[in-house]
């Protein structure tokens, strides 16, 4: 968990230009205070959902929409269209999402049958606890990224020299549940060679596997804080 999305309207109602510029605000300043990345497409002029937007949602690990009202040609108050996109967008790509939606937007379709966070100037402290909460739960559930040191160190030095090398992972969580293998990449640094983890979990452990010019390298689960992983070669 790095880095969060930040989809709002850059069109506000002049009704709501001054609440909706102090809630992205003080949204984006939460975010930044937990350690993670704000992402949004400011720079782009909050264009309809274009390859560079949706690079960025894409790249980020959740999106967190503000729906707040918008105006429309005839100066009505309006949901903001993009920012529907975007979110949508991320729920395609199975993308954590949180809605945090303004009071006069509430009952306008927004399916009220999903969860989300009702926003009104003189409860911003109720939408901060809520957001706070929420990125702690997915920091705690979608960990956070690691470089794990393994050995032998010759490993690294030799993976990659056949197309069908391979380096996985595995984390086991709690009292025993192993997530799915997935793939990572493997890296030397002067003294020492890294597997990289996107998504470790706190309290976890870890087993590397390796694949180098048809040899099976792995470790066995292990807390990678007591100083990394040694593999030994699988059935040798």
């Amino acid at each position: 968990m790095q880095r969060i999305f930040l989809s709002y309207t850059y069109r506000p109602h002049p009704d709501h230009a001054a609440e909706t510029d102090n809630l992205q605000r003080v949204m984006r300043r939460v975010i930044e205070a937990v350690g993670l990345r704000v992402v949004d497409g400011q720079d782009l002029g909050g264009r309809a959902l274009d390859a560079e937007i949706e690079k960025r949602i894409t790249e980020a690990d959740a999106l967190v929409a503000l729906f707040t009202p918008q105006a429309d040609e005839a100066g009505n108050k309006v949901i903001p269209e993009f920012v529907s996109t975007e979110f949508q967008r991320a729920r395609a790509l199975n993308k954590l999402t949180l809605r945090i939606v303004h009071k006069d937007l509430a009952a306008r379709g927004l399916g009220s049958a999903e969860e989300r966070v009702q926003f009104q100037q003189d409860k911003l402290l109720d939408v901060v606890m809520k957001l706070l909460q929420t990125l702690a739960v997915w920091k705690q559930e979608h960990g956070r990224p690691v470089q794990i040191q393994i050995q032998p160190d010759h490993l690294a030095t030799q993976f990659g020299n056949n197309h069908n090398d391979r380096c996985e992972y595995e984390l086991l969580i709690g009292g025993g549940h192993a997530l799915q293998a997935q793939t990572t990449k493997v890296w030397p640094e002067p003294g020492a060679a890294y597997v990289y983890v996107p998504n470790f979990v706190e309290g976890a452990k870890v087993r590397i596997r390796l694949t180098i010019n048809g040899e099976s390298w792995q470790s066995p689960f292990v807390l990678p804080q007591m100083g990394g992983v040694i593999l030994a070669k699988v059935g040798g």
